[in-house]
């Protein structure tokens, strides 16, 4: 896999001594340099790039403001200020790299950029009695569709809820996931939601305007509020046909 990268920052200094770490890694490849917000757009419109490297401060502009745009590539931001960290995360970058980078830390963010692209990247495929192939770290897992509970949307990831074991954290939207999973049995509700409803039991009220879900052959239960509730009591009264 080569990686390729566009550097985003409005110190010449900076680009050069990422461009000198950088050349030990023999999976990235630099397309391109930006040294303010312009250059990094026309870059990104013009240019097949797979991570950005961004600072945070370019001249007149937030490097956060960039973000908008980058909905189809991975994002690790290299700046001095810390505190920008939190939001970046809840921003779905892949990772945080404070100045000045050392070759070492620089190396974790290569693996984490190349897990998160192969997981990307994979291929889903669903039918009846096929598994689907999930890379969400170092392992391949693979699941049968009917194993799947339901999954949520965390920003650019979903957490894929199976009937034993943990949860598995992919980068992939729901909306990825409704041209993989197929309806009846899968069903979106709402924005951050998708059930798998054959496999659900019940479905009861709880205080504070919570719902409980049970599933049938499991002990994992799933609470909602009354919104999604009232969409999902919906649903199951109109279900949509089978395409």
């Amino acid at each position: 896999m080569m990686i390729r990268a566009l550097l985003v920052d409005d110190e010449i200094a900076a680009i050069d001594w990422m461009l000198d770490l950088l050349r030990s890694h023999p999976l990235i490849q630099v397309v391109g340099t930006a040294t303010d917000f312009e250059q990094a757009e026309k870059w990104i419109a013009e240019s097949p790039i797979d991570v950005v490297f961004l600072d945070i401060e370019l001249r007149r502009h937030n490097g956060l403001d960039l973000l908008e745009q980058l909905d189809q590539h991975q994002v690790v931001l290299v700046t001095a200020h810390e505190e920008y960290a939190l939001r970046g995360f809840d921003l779905g970058v892949v990772d945080y790299l404070l100045k000045p980078v050392s070759s070492q830390r620089l190396a974790v963010t290569i693996e984490r950029l190349r897990k998160s692209l192969i997981a990307a990247a994979v291929p889903l495929k669903s039918s009846s009695g096929t598994a689907l192939s999930l890379f969400p770290v170092e392992s391949i897992l693979l699941i049968p569709p009917e194993k799947i509970l339901w999954i949520e949307s965390e920003n650019n990831y979903s957490r894929i809820h199976v009937e034993e074991g943990p949860s598995v954290l992919l980068r992939r939207t729901l909306g990825e996931w409704e041209n993989v999973l197929f309806e009846p049995q899968f069903s979106r509700i709402g924005r951050s939601l998708m059930i798998n409803l054959p496999r659900m039991r019940s479905m009861t009220s709880q205080p504070e305007n919570e719902w409980k879900l049970e599933f049938y052959e499991t002990l994992k239960t799933l609470n909602i509020g009354s919104t999604i509730a009232r969409r999902l009591r919906k649903f199951l009264s109109h279900p949509r046909p089978p395409a």
